[in-house]
């Protein structure tokens, strides 16, 4: 019976398309520890891992204005939060091979340090240079990711300092968005990556992964039985945004489809009260209802 060691990022979205893969070890024996924060333990349980709470002093992943230079910062301070308060821990564990997602750069930079072999878990589509467009956003992007490596040579205690002077890494932002391994392992079609991606062989294009939890729920799936469904939501950290889910309502109005709307916890989904008999909306929608709707 293999261990190994999951370590991931604290969102729903970076979670979710994990459980499918750590249900399934634990069904073929493996044992499974799963590092993440107390508000992810219970469906983590589900899969039968064994959970365990991430120590240290960041463990909420909040950035508000859609800031990515935030996030970026934000994922460096965390990892080295991480590595002091979990490595010697994990170490102890001795576990046979660690796995982390995308986004989690303290999984990759762990195993780097205890010289495990490790895989990457990737919920959305690989990101290079080339794949990312210029735009207002990218434009605004790029001054800021400046001034953050100016900020971090003049202070003595920056966190890219820490890592280099304690562990002996050399991190860039850029590392932070995709943290490749030896095996990176993209839950999406091979046929929407980047063409750069698509004939890399440590790239492995799996599709949707599953996990079917245990929870109740009031959603009426009955509607969908016989119906096309189209399915929308913007994930997890950017679904403040009442303006797109108005277009979506005027778009797809009075269609022989229903529509499923999971719009989050930041907007109140009394404000769609006259939406059209088509829609569904929700503050969040559980996994059964791709099961319903799969060919």
């Amino acid at each position: 019976m293999g261990k190994a060691i999951f370590l991931n990022f604290p969102t729903h979205g970076c979670i979710n398309s994990l459980l499918g893969t750590v249900a399934e070890l634990v069904s073929r024996g493996q044992k499974i520890i799963y590092y993440c924060t107390e508000e992810f333990r219970n469906k983590i349980e589900q899969t039968g891992a064994e959970f365990r709470p991430y120590k240290g002093v960041i463990n909420t992943f909040k950035i508000e204005n859609d800031d990515l230079s935030k996030a970026l910062e934000l994922n460096v301070e965390m990892t080295v939060d991480k590595l002091a308060h979990n490595l010697e821990d994990i170490r102890n564990e001795y576990p046979d091979y660690l796995v982390h997602d995308s986004l989690c750069t303290w999984g990759k930079q762990i195993a780097a340090i205890l010289g495990y072999p490790s895989v990457n878990l990737m919920h959305s589509f690989p990101i290079t240079k080339s794949s990312i467009t210029f735009s207002k956003q990218t434009a605004l992007l790029l001054p800021k990711v400046g001034f953050y490596k100016i900020k971090n040579r003049l202070k003595t205690n920056s966190s890219q300092k820490i890592l280099k002077q304690k562990y002996n890494i050399n991190l860039s932002l850029a590392d932070t968005m995709i943290n490749r391994e030896n095996l990176n392992i993209v839950y999406t079609s091979k046929h929407i990556a980047p063409d750069s991606f698509q004939s890399k062989k440590d790239f492995v294009f799996v599709g949707p992964s599953l996990f079917f939890k245990k929870e109740s729920s009031d959603f009426p799936y009955d509607r969908l039985a016989g119906k096309k469904v189209v399915y929308i939501s913007l994930g997890t950290l950017h679904n403040d945004n009442s303006t797109f889910y108005d277009m979506c309502i005027r778009a797809f109005s009075g269609g022989d489809y229903i529509v499923v709307l999971s719009i989050g916890f930041q907007i109140d989904p009394n404000q769609f009260c006259d939406c059209p008999d088509n829609f569904i909306i929700r503050k969040r929608i559980l996994n059964p209802i791709f099961k319903i709707v799969q060919p």
